[in-house]
């Protein structure tokens, strides 16, 4: 009689003891082998299971953790950015970028993605908040005149730029019309019809009346300029630039051609500038706040310092120039940057006097690199509209499929005439370009009010023109040039002059908008096109006569949208034609006086006076802060040589940068919420200083302000009087005496150039147009295990949610993209009613503009930079602290992705677990250890129940265990990971040994066991 008993054999297979880690192989921590001794043999049914498991895993059982594999998801995905290309290093002071040429071109690279992963790709914005950039066009920045002054009319003290005002003695237009302004701004037929044909929303009528008690310095007439709202303006970057001009002794290998000399800088090449940033968390688990808070880090990761040098020059004196001198120092994060600027030293009616000259096959001078290089970077108001015009412009073929660089009219347009007939070949990459346009159009209602002219108070029965009933495109306002000669181009930027290849002077060249009728119910119908019942998109109809060409329907009569009269009186034989002649030029106008562009230009802020209310000039040494030292008796150089000596050398030549992006995005996790939010892409309005602030002298000192480095949003905006720009002058007198009775007061006055009743809450920020990820695989990519879903950034573009309108809660969750503004709620209004300086009143009334009747006034003001003959308007300022909106996740976080574990072996010959990849891999799985039971980094797995029964025998010496995800990668963890098996022998129980023996014996071996027994 026999019976058996159960033999256990546990084998601890710990990482910590494994063969990898005496050898300190730590490469993979999810896979491991341990010796097992003398071996263990594996019989013929005996059973193997795993008993308990211990994975290690950092933050493992915390339940505010989330978890990123940091493996690859098996997909890609294309960013774009632009790359640069810097050739031939060369003399900063020649060349702002340090070298002789640099091209931009649009790059891309396709990236492998991973959860814990993502590249994404930013533009940059300025807003036109006042501040370090001018308005395109303009002829210059500052006028020289007979002074020969770098950038200062005249250095007495009686009149300087900051007090010049446009269209002034000051600013030149003695020898300019306009002075600095182009020559018309806007285009009209008659300066007395008063109709304009401009968008109201950009442009800001300036009477020209305003005080000066220097007559040089008061405007003579009226004018407009693009308005100083905070609109922002997406930052673009010429192709090609040249630093140096032909007329400097030393070459470069790279010397600048003859074609870089364009005749309009409009008709440069722009493209949108963008950069890349590459962001990373780390694998595991990582707390929620850890997670924004390294995203945030690296987002406002600082680079180096870096400083600008003056050169070493034999001529300089020492100690102040040798070896060299540091100028100055600036940092750089990857959202904000400097960026190339002009300066008004680089932009006089000089470098415009040399670049207007009429010029074939030249190359051009310093003067004229330098004008042309002043629109390296310019800002776009409507971007995506001038990206899809730009197309238009150079995409548009005839009939025969060849491109048709100036559409025309194909026959006279007559009053009456129900048709635009043109030359644009009906085809479909045409009206698919049209389309596009049309589209984008539709985005800005804006630009279809047309307040003072016939399209808003008489097309459509006198309901005007909108995005429902009508679209547009640019056309000539005149047929010819002279005579018969044609004006070979669509628009002008109506700064050429005498001299140059054409006189834009004479005449009002500027392109007009062309509005056609547009049947939104047939909006998206690719077919029809015989008559304007059925026209094709809405716009489109075959030409009466030749069905290749393609026409555009306007009506009759103001039932529809014909061509105002003036049309077609100025259009030939002005003012009194009577049709817009055949040939007439048409289609999309790239220059930046076209209807509806709307172009900004870098500026450093930076010239030689400092602003001063009273005598218009500080006396840094004799004329200005980086002028040269003046031989009056009355100054004494600091080397206590005589005041003839060598002053510093004039700096701006060196310093042409300014700052754009974001200065503090974030990125955080609100715990109660328990979400994620973006913010700050903006850098803010702060409180800030007046020019002159802690200054002091023997009358009077100049307070600093406490809360400067407030971050705040204003309205109606006052100018510190620290940044100089052509789009703020004349500027204002910071602080005007004003009376009330006998009772005398000071008053901060508004600049003129500034809207009022505004929110000014942005200086620049950035745009995040493209996360790093498709729809496909945004849920399992970084931003969608934060919370973040698709639709937030990747929205529909609508007139609502792009970057001229402001985020706010009805907007901010269904975004193209993602930017961000100041949060400014009703609540705030509370904060609104304000006195004369800006002290809240906290009621219910509504705030209004103040009229003050200043000492010494009776009807005509006798305020620097305020409107003559008119008592002082003064919108009160209205500053408040700023918040900015966040655009928070719409969705949790996804705190776990890979919600177990798998444990394989080799302890097993054979595989019986199905899964993977595939779905239906046979694989070695003997164990799952679920991510419920956590606690102090590890995940503990219990007995398993899997009971592996071996089928062959075999001799175990060591053991291989590897920790996978169910994908049956391997797992992400740390080093401290265990397993532990059980081996279950049934071994029989042995009584009678002799009994047992013959048992086990068989045939002749029993039989002589017997025999010998």
């Amino acid at each position: 009689m026999s019976n058996s008993f159960t033999n256990l054999s546990i084998l601890d297979c710990n990482r910590q003891s494994s063969e990898q880690s005496k050898s300190n192989n730590n490469q993979n921590p999810a896979l491991w082998s341990n010796k097992l001794g003398t071996g263990v043999k594996l019989n013929v049914g005996d059973q193997v299971e795993v008993v308990s498991s211990f994975i290690s895993e950092q933050g493992a059982g915390d339940d505010e953790t989330i978890e990123f594999t940091g493996k690859s998801l098996d997909s890609n995905h294309t960013i774009n950015f632009t790359d640069i290309t810097n050739t031939e290093a060369y003399d900063p002071s020649v060349s702002p970028t340090g070298f002789a040429k640099v091209e931009f071109s649009a790059s891309s690279q396709t990236i492998d993605l991973f959860d814990n992963k993502a590249s994404i790709s930013i533009n940059y914005f300025k807003n036109a908040n006042g501040e370090n950039y001018f308005q395109l066009p303009r002829k210059y920045l500052a006028y020289k005149g007979d002074t020969g002054l770098p950038g200062s009319v005249n250095a007495s003290g009686s009149h300087n730029l900051w007090f010049a005002q446009e269209d002034s003695v000051s600013s030149g237009n003695a020898s300019y019309s306009k002075g600095g302004l182009p020559f018309h701004q806007v285009p009209y037929f008659t300066t007395t019809d008063q109709k304009l044909y401009y968008v109201d929303a950009d442009y800001l009528f300036l009477s020209g009346a305003v005080y000066d008690d220097f007559t040089e310095n008061k405007a003579t007439s009226q004018f407009y300029k693009l308005r100083n709202d905070n609109s922002r303006y997406m930052i673009y970057v010429a192709k090609t630039n040249y630093y140096v001009g032909d007329d400097i002794t030393s070459q470069p290998t790279n010397t600048t051609p003859a074609d870089y000399w364009v005749n309009e800088l409009s008709q440069r090449e722009f493209i949108r500038y963008s950069e890349r940033i590459d962001l990373e968390v780390n694998s595991g688990f990582n707390s929620a706040l850890n997670v924004a808070n390294d995203l945030t880090n690296q987002l406002n990761k600082t680079g180096e310092v870096q400083s600008i040098e003056y050169p070493y020059n034999d001529e300089r004196a020492e100690p102040y120039f040798y070896p060299s001198k540091r100028i100055t120092t600036y940092l750089e994060s990857p959202t904000y940057k400097t960026f190339t600027s002009t300066s008004a030293s680089f932009m006089t009616d000089v470098d415009y006097f040399n670049f207007n000259a009429s010029h074939t096959d030249e190359t051009p001078s310093q003067s004229v690199v330098d004008y042309i290089n002043t629109t390296n970077y310019i800002g776009i108001k409507r971007p995506e509209l001038y990206d899809k015009g730009i197309l238009l412009a150079n995409g548009l073929k005839d009939s025969l499929g060849n491109l048709l660089p100036l559409p025309s009219l194909t026959h006279n347009y007559d009053a009456g005439d129900t048709l635009i007939r043109t030359n644009i070949g009906w085809r479909e990459d045409n009206l698919e370009l049209l389309k596009a346009l049309f589209d984008e159009e539709a985005k800005y209602p804006e630009l279809f009010t047309n307040k003072y002219n016939e399209y808003g108070q008489q097309a459509f029965d006198g309901v005007g023109t909108s995005v429902d009933n009508s679209r547009f495109l640019h056309i000539n306002s005149r047929a010819y040039y002279t005579g018969t000669t044609g004006l070979g181009q669509l628009g002008t930027d109506d700064i050429n002059g005498p001299g140059s290849y054409k006189d834009f002077s004479t005449d009002n060249f500027i392109s007009l908008p062309l509005f056609i009728f547009f049947d939104k119910a047939r909006d998206n119908l690719a077919q029809g096109g015989n008559d304007n019942t059925d026209l094709y998109y809405g716009f489109a109809q075959r030409d009466s006569t030749n069905k290749h060409l393609m026409s555009f329907y306007v009506g009759a009569n103001a039932s529809h949208c014909p061509p105002p009269d003036a049309y077609l009186q100025y259009n030939n034989n002005k003012p009194a034609g009577t049709a817009i002649s055949s040939g007439t030029i048409l289609g999309w106008d790239t220059h930046f006086t076209a209807y509806s562009t709307c172009a900004i230009s870098l500026l450093d802020g930076w010239i030689d006076e400092t602003w001063n209310g009273g005598d218009k000039s500080q006396p840094y040494w004799k004329v200005g802060i980086n002028s040269v030292w003046d031989s009056g008796t009355s100054v004494v150089a600091p080397n206590a040589s005589s005041s003839q000596a060598r002053s510093p050398f004039n700096q701006i030549n060196y310093i042409r940068k300014s700052y754009l992006g974001a200065n503090s995005p974030k990125i955080e996790y609100n715990a109660s919420s328990n979400r994620f939010s973006l913010s700050q892409l903006h850098t803010p309005e702060y409180s800030g200083n007046i020019a002159n602030s802690g200054g002091t002298n023997a009358s009077f000192a100049i307070p600093l302000n406490p809360n400067a480095i407030q971050k705040v949003f204003k309205i109606n905006k006052r100018s510190n009087c620290f940044s100089w720009t052509t789009a703020l002058v004349p500027f204002t007198a910071i602080d005007s005496e004003s009376a009330s009775g006998t009772d005398k007061f000071t008053l901060e006055l508004p600049n003129i150039n500034l809207d009022i009743w505004k929110i000014f809450d942005s200086q620049s920020g950035i745009i995040i147009n493209d996360f790093g990820f498709s729809e496909n695989n945004w849920d399992i990519g970084l931003w969608g295990i934060l919370g973040f879903s698709y639709p937030q950034f990747n929205s529909t573009r609508t007139s609502e949610n792009i970057i001229t309108e402001r985020l706010t809660e009805r907007n901010n969750n269904l975004l193209p993209y993602a930017f961000t503004n100041a949060l400014v709620s009703a609540s705030d209004t509370i904060d609104f009613c304000v006195n004369g300086w800006g002290s809240p009143m906290y009621n219910a009334m509504l705030p209004m503009t103040f009229i003050w009747n200043g000492e010494g006034q009776t009807s005509a003001s006798n305020i620097q930079g305020a409107r003559q003959g008119y008592l002082v308007e003064a919108p009160p300022p209205i500053t408040k602290e700023q918040q900015s909106v966040e655009l928070v996740a719409t969705n949790l976080p996804r705190r776990m992705t890979k919600p177990y574990y798998c444990i394989r072996s080799d302890i097993m010959s054979d595989s019986y677990f199905l899964g993977g990849q595939d779905s239906g891999q046979a694989l070695p799985v003997v164990a799952i250890v679920n991510k419920i039971d956590g606690y102090g980094d590890f995940y503990f797995g219990e007995q398993s129940g899997f009971t592996f029964t071996n089928t062959r025998e075999r001799m175990l010496t060591n053991i291989t265990t590897s920790i996978h995800y169910p994908d049956q990668t391997f797992a992400n963890v740390n080093l401290d990971s265990a397993v532990v098996y059980k081996i279950t022998k049934n071994q029989p129980a042995v009584s009678n040994v002799v009994e047992e023996l013959l048992q086990e014996m068989k045939g002749k071996e029993k039989k002589d066991f017997l025999q010998k027994l």
